[in-house]
Parts: C-alpha cells; structure tokens; sequence
C-alpha cells in the first residue's frame, strides 16, 4: 500500500511516495504500477516497480581453496547512459566481462525485470584469463525515464550475480516537428 506526502506541495517543492512489493512466496520477475493522480497539468502519472525476486536458496559454504581457484567475473563498466531513445526503437549497448579467476567462467543466466532486453554473449563460456564481449539490445517499453537493471548470474562462488544498469529517455518521436512551414517557391520566370 503506498504512502504519499499529504500535505500540498509548493511550487518548486518536493514531496515523497513510498510504495513496496512483498516478495514472500512470490520468486521471478514482477512489474507492478502506482497511479498517482494530481491537480497538476498532467494530472495522472504512472510509476513502475520492477525487480526479480531470487527463490530461497540454502546457504552455501566453500572452502578458501575453492573460494581462491574459482572464476571471477568483472564488467568494464556497471552501467551505460542510452539517451533518449524513440517509442519502439532498439538500441545496443556493449560490455567487457572478463574472468580474472583460475577455472572457466560460466554465464548461467541473464535476466532483466522488464521484457525489453536480449542478450548475446561470446563466447558462451571465458577461460580463465580471457574477455568475452555482452551485447545487450534493448526496447525499452515505457514513456519516460527508464532505468532497467540486468543481472547476470554465474559459477564465479565469491560474487555470483553482476548487474548493469541501462538508463535512457522514451520519447514518442526524436524528429521535432516546426510550427513554420516553408512554402515552395515558384521556378523562375512564371
């Protein structure tokens, strides 16, 4: 049940909402909306909560001999800034994952909470020491500022889930449309 600041809010002013999802019993990805409705000039806004909820899993306990021969994943970086990207538009964004470990890195999943981003990684499995190149094309879905996160799961036992954080602007048309029209002119000599 969300909670919001009931008091007005002056112009220039900020106010809180705060909404949370119970993920008891409810493991996989979920999207849920809070409708916000104002007397502003745009007087409904929607907010999306998004997330994957991992199943309870046992703890784990690995050896140091484990822990120091294990794959070991790392990203050139954690997130990439897309811009504004027009309503049904499909951009892709390219990332570094290297293995710095003693065994062969495993990608075992690649998940997003939203249904807008594919994935491609090669190669499939890193050898110990090598890089591999993650190719994400993403379809934002919503108007707005999106911030989407992709969590990739692997065999590397000290950090086994990475994240990246694709952030951009949906917009419904990138071309600006001028109120001026030109008129065409009239060739020569008529």
């Amino acid at each position: 049940t969300p909670s919001w600041t009931k008091e007005p809010i002056a112009p220039g002013a900020k106010g809180i909402i705060k909404a949370s999802f119970n993920s008891e019993g409810r493991p996989g990805i979920f999207v849920k909306t809070v409708t916000v409705t104002s007397n502003a000039t745009d007087p409904s806004k929607i907010l999306y909560i998004k997330g994957i909820v991992d199943p309870k899993k046992e703890k784990v306990t690995y050896t140091p001999a484990e822990l120091k021969t294990s794959p070991k994943i790392s990203l050139d970086k954690s997130s990439a800034s897309l811009g504004k990207i027009e309503k049904g538009q499909k951009v892709n964004a390219k990332f570094t994952v290297k293995n710095s470990g003693k065994q062969p890195l495993v990608v075992k999943s690649i998940q997003a909470a939203c249904n807008c981003i594919t994935h491609k990684l090669t190669p499939e499995t890193i050898p110990a020491g090598k890089s591999g190149v993650l190719e994400l094309t993403y379809s934002p879905t919503y108007d707005g500022k999106n911030n989407d996160i992709v969590v990739i799961s692997s065999n590397d036992l000290n950090q086994p889930k990475a994240n990246i954080t694709l952030q951009s602007e949906v917009v419904e048309s990138l071309t600006t449309k001028s109120p001026i029209q030109e008129e065409k002119a009239a060739p020569f000599g008529k």
